[in-house]
């Protein structure tokens, strides 16, 4: 019960693109009854008043932003949920991940660099495929090639594919100025796209 209650609470914060959880393996057979569940345990926690506890190893520090939005998320659904946001960390991941599975309390939702060793935990990751399934509109919303990295030799979906990070782009900075003009100190997304079309209208 508890590992299909996490995937709909992924589901229900996809502002954070949580990745894939982890715990006792246990599959969901199709989208709707898990739903259904979570629902039924959702109308049972505003009866007993008892939240959901759910560790959640997903706060990163790097960004500015990252705790913020796991303070954000723990408010929002403190009503339901107790959260736990743990700090990643990215050197020692899957060490973290391998040791949580091998005490027996791992936590349940991962943020996690998909790749190729997602493979070493994929059988212990609750398949993802139903949810994406279930909600085409959703599905649509990632690129295939993003999905694809997700997704295990066997064709489970076991990640919620959610950015892409640490591009750099390197620059001439007098070359630069002379064809966009000055530069600013941040980059707001449409002051970057004007940017770049002022480089390729200059050729």
């Amino acid at each position: 019960m508890k590992r299909k209650l996490i995937s709909a609470f992924l589901l229900a914060t996809l502002t954070l693109g949580l990745l894939a959880g982890c715990g006792q393996k246990e599959e969901a057979s199709t989208a709707e009854v898990t739903t259904e569940e979570a629902s039924t345990e959702e109308a049972a926690t505003e009866t007993t008043g008892e939240k959901i506890s759910i560790k959640f190893y997903g706060k990163c520090v790097e960004y500015t932003s990252g705790p913020l939005m796991t303070d954000a998320l723990e408010e929002k659904l403190a009503d339901t949920y107790d959260i736990e946001s743990i700090q990643i960390d990215w050197a020692n991941q899957d060490k973290v991940i391998r040791t949580g599975l091998a005490s027996g309390e791992p936590c349940d939702v991962y943020n996690y660099t998909p790749g190729s060793t997602i493979a070493n935990f994929a059988d212990m990751a609750l398949d993802l495929t139903p949810y994406f399934e279930a909600d085409p509109e959703w599905k649509a919303q990632f690129k295939k090639s993003d999905l694809a990295a997700c997704t295990t030799s066997d064709g489970k979906i076991v990640n919620v594919p959610w950015e892409l990070n640490f591009s750099v782009i390197l620059a001439n900075k007098t070359l630069l100025e002379e064809v966009i003009g000055e530069i600013p100190e941040s980059w707001t997304y449409v002051e970057f796209l004007d940017a770049c079309q002022k480089i390729k209208d200059a050729g």
